[in-house]
């Protein structure tokens, strides 16, 4: 086993970052929203359950608006590129 020496960046990137999960779960719920009811017929709920300590509204809250929500209440709005 490797031992990390203080503030040292080991491990790399995450390979599945939360954004990319929940924005994966949100576009497959769509996806069976439309299959059921396309035309809006039924009404639908989505719920989520979430067991993972480390991921929260927040996370969730910035994969439907693309703004980043700081601890602190600053938020951080999406910078388009041109």
């Amino acid at each position: 086993m490797l031992s990390a020496k203080p503030l040292q960046i080991v491990g790399g990137l995450r390979h599945d970052p939360t954004f990319n999960r929940l924005a994966g779960h949100v576009h497959e719920a769509a996806k069976q929203f439309h299959a059921v009811s396309a035309d809006h017929e039924f009404p639908t709920v989505l719920v989520f359950s979430n067991s993972d300590t480390h991921c929260g509204f927040t996370d969730l809250l910035s994969v439907l608006t693309g703004n980043f929500y700081a601890d602190g209440g600053t938020v951080e709005r999406k910078v388009a590129k041109d």
